[in-house]
């Protein structure tokens, strides 16, 4: 099977209300998507400053494991120039009701106190695994 340039790279939502392919600058392991309410428009709130507007509903998504954050990638580059985007796969947290992280402040807080993982998904199902555990 041929892949076309469309199935390569970019951000992927695995799931969730906001599964699809985007492009963004960051890729941090937790992650807002928004979709809005008057449209269904969905965009990916990656940047540091970004806030979601009052139409918009909050989603939260968690890197796949081995995702790479784009701060990471940028100082591996060091020789080679770095990359144009960011990419990476996530699932969606549906154990996180995303509206109650809609304010910047709360989101960072909640994002700092997340433990230590002790479960993986499996990259071929996307099931919870406990650490450590072969298949």
């Amino acid at each position: 099977m041929t892949r076309s340039k469309a199935d390569v790279g970019g951000m992927v939502l695995e799931d969730g209300p906001c599964a699809g392919r985007y492009s963004a600058r960051r890729s941090p392991y937790f992650l807002r998507a928004v979709r809005d309410t008057t449209n269904g428009k969905v965009d990916l709130l990656d940047q540091l400053d970004d806030t979601p507007r009052p139409t918009e509903r909050v989603h939260v998504y968690e890197a796949f494991p081995g995702t790479i954050s784009s701060d990471l990638r940028l100082a591996l580059t060091i020789v080679c120039p770095p990359p144009t985007g960011a990419s990476g796969r996530y699932w969606y947290r549906a154990d996180v009701e995303g509206e109650q992280l809609r304010d910047t402040d709360a989101w960072r807080t909640w994002a700092r106190a997340q433990p230590a993982k002790e479960k993986l998904r499996d990259g071929d199902t996307g099931e919870l695994i406990e650490a450590g555990v072969g298949r």
